[in-house]
């Protein structure tokens, strides 16, 4: 979700390495949390993108509404 968010608000023209906390000692509550936050960024972002604009995804560049679908 993250690098999602990470595709997003840079408009990322090509592929970005995955953010990872790794931390062994994280709980599922802990991790949802962390879901629940980035999820939260991803919605505000894409409610500001604009329409035209288009950010990498390895299936392809995708504008918005692609990546509210995804």
């Amino acid at each position: 979700m993250l690098l999602y968010c990470g595709y997003v608000a840079t408009r990322a023209t090509g592929r970005m390495t995955p953010l990872r906390n790794g931390d062994p000692e994280a709980t599922p509550s802990g991790l949802l949390d962390g879901v629940r936050s980035a999820s939260s960024i991803l919605s505000v972002l894409l409610d500001a993108m604009p329409d035209d604009a288009r950010a990498f995804h390895p299936s392809g560049s995708a504008d918005r509404t692609c990546w509210i679908g995804m």
